[in-house]
């Protein structure tokens, strides 16, 4: 037992000291890796820069394995386009770095518990702890880029009605516009400044960010570039039928408050009940925990419990 935590706590110590250094060095390293590509001519476009590093990291991850788990390149992709959608700074070796250290210190609260069991749920809670704080910030990312959009699409359609140009447009965008859709078509302006096409360029932004209405959007610039037309008056289609579809979902969401006020109820009733019976008469609480017909009861009702939410919150979810 003495070798396992000897074990363990050298890992983390090693992994928090690389983690510290990659993130203390990391703007000196990308701008020492992008001027020698520069002083070495090998800088041309966008595409050619993002192959390299597929490559690279293809190259340096592909046999990558933890005990009994194998990242494969299907993996490799999906994880790195949750981090580019969630906006997250981090590379994958990165990110792969804080999962085995939340794997590594979480279960030590179980240790000092003297609890082993406890120990081994808060490893499996760090395994999926990182990838669950990904997907909310991706989240978090899409919703506040769709409450921007519609006032970018009116900017848009308004100065391209003034006689500017659509790359014009575009940079008035980028510099008007708060944070994060500034950052999206300011990346899509260098990649056209760079002689990506823009077409290429809008389908990168759409792989950037998971949004149906952004890539409701590019769509229609898609189809004005190829059939022609007014794409002033194109977007204020688009613009048209997003204003309906957020108006739908606000009038949804309060028809379907009382539902969710309940999934919330039905969540957070078990745990206060519970703990009102350990606070008023620890003697019944403690049958739960002891005995095994307790702790079986305590099994089929969590699972009901999540089985009750997960039911509620596919009645409440309607797509729009």
């Amino acid at each position: 037992m003495y070798i396992l935590l000897t074990v363990c706590v050298f890992l983390t110590v090693v992994l928090v000291i690389q983690q510290l250094r990659n993130l203390l060095t990391r703007k000196r390293r990308f701008l020492g890796e992008r001027l020698k590509e520069t002083l070495a001519g090998t800088v041309r476009e966008q595409y050619r820069i993002k192959r390299r590093l597929t490559f690279k990291i293809r190259n340096s991850f592909q046999n990558f394995s933890l005990p009994g788990i194998t990242w494969g390149e299907k993996l490799q992709a999906r994880l790195r386009s949750n981090l580019t959608k969630s906006g997250i700074p981090l590379k994958i070796e990165e990110f792969l770095i804080i999962n085995l250290l939340t794997i590594l210190l979480l279960p030590w609260l179980g240790i000092v518990l003297h609890n082993y069991l406890l120990a081994v749920l808060l490893g499996i809670t760090g395994l999926f702890l990182p990838t669950l704080w990904v997907g909310i910030c991706k989240k978090r990312r899409v919703a506040k880029i769709e409450e921007q959009l519609l006032n970018v699409i009116i900017l848009l359609s308004n100065s391209l009605r003034a006689g500017h140009s659509f790359l014009q447009s575009l940079e008035i965008v980028s510099r008007d516009t708060p944070e994060p859709l500034a950052t999206e078509f300011g990346k899509v302006l260098r990649e056209m400044k760079i002689g990506v096409q823009v077409e290429d360029a809008l389908l990168n932004l759409a792989n950037r960010v998971e949004s149906d209405d952004l890539e409701m959007v590019i769509t229609g610039v898609l189809i004005q570039r190829q059939v022609g037309g007014n794409l002033s008056e194109v977007l204020d289609n688009i613009a048209m039928t997003i204003d309906k579809r957020i108006k739908t979902k606000a009038k949804v969401k309060s028809l379907t408050a009382q539902a969710r006020l309940s999934a919330w109820i039905i969540s957070i009733l078990p745990f206060a009940l519970g703990a009102f019976i350990f606070t008023a008469r620890p003697d019944f609480g403690r049958v739960m925990i002891t005995e095994p017909m307790g702790r079986l009861l305590l099994l089929i009702g969590g699972a009901m419990l999540i089985l009750g939410i997960l039911l509620i919150k596919k009645v409440v979810d309607i797509d729009v």
